[in-house]
């Protein structure tokens, strides 16, 4: 199709009063100047899946979540699964992409960081011992063996009403896969030390059971 001296687009008439060489409308084509109708490149669908999420690093590497599970989209649409995942925001840094499920990725090597929290408090009893008087708190993180650590169990708060008395804490209950770390404050404090470093005086009382 040729159009000899195009009179342009003319979409607020009716089409009996558009003008020999006018257009109603023109969509996806381009007019040349000798008048040829062209069609528009446009692109090819590489590959069709469904993605709950999506990411593109600085590196352009693509990354995305189909059907529950982390893969990487490569330049010409396939996607590599990766690992299982549920991760719905991404971030990176150093071409390493983290997500909010706790996996990280590099070089298509993915290392799981999740870490569960603790439910259930520490058990905290009162023995002989010259602790001072006050009031002491405690809780516990689960922890993997290249020391990372989760989020720390709910807090569990005992108070001794005279100077001599102790304080045993019994150990969590233990979960496969994980050891445990320990944590306290001092005497009516707020800041929690591991049980290695508790900032109590060395003849005061203060031990797992």
């Amino acid at each position: 199709m040729i159009i000899n001296s195009f009179k342009g687009i003319h979409n607020t008439v009716s089409n009996r009063s558009i003008p020999e060489n006018g257009l109603s409308d023109a969509v996806d084509v381009d007019l040349t100047d000798s008048g040829d109708v062209l069609a528009r490149s446009g692109y090819t669908l590489l590959a069709s899946r469904s993605y709950s999420a999506g990411y593109s690093t600085q590196d352009r590497r693509g990354y995305g979540v189909s059907n529950g599970v982390l893969g990487e989209i490569t330049a010409d649409g396939v996607f590599i699964p990766l690992a299982d995942s549920t991760a719905t925001d991404f971030d990176e840094y150093g071409n390493v992409l983290f997500t909010n499920d706790g996996l990280r990725v590099d070089n298509g090597i993915v290392t799981d960081l999740y870490v569960p929290s603790p439910e259930i408090p520490l058990v905290m009893r009162v023995i002989p011992g010259n602790l001072p008087k006050g009031r002491y708190s405690a809780t516990y993180c689960y922890r993997v063996p290249n020391g990372l650590m989760g989020g720390s169990a709910p807090i569990s708060t005992i108070e001794l009403t005279d100077d001599h008395s102790g304080l045993a804490i019994d150990p969590p209950e233990t979960v496969a896969g994980y050891d445990f770390e320990v944590f306290v404050t001092d005497t009516n404090g707020t800041v929690f030390y591991d049980n290695h470093n508790v900032m109590l005086p060395p003849a005061h009382v203060l031990w797992l059971s």
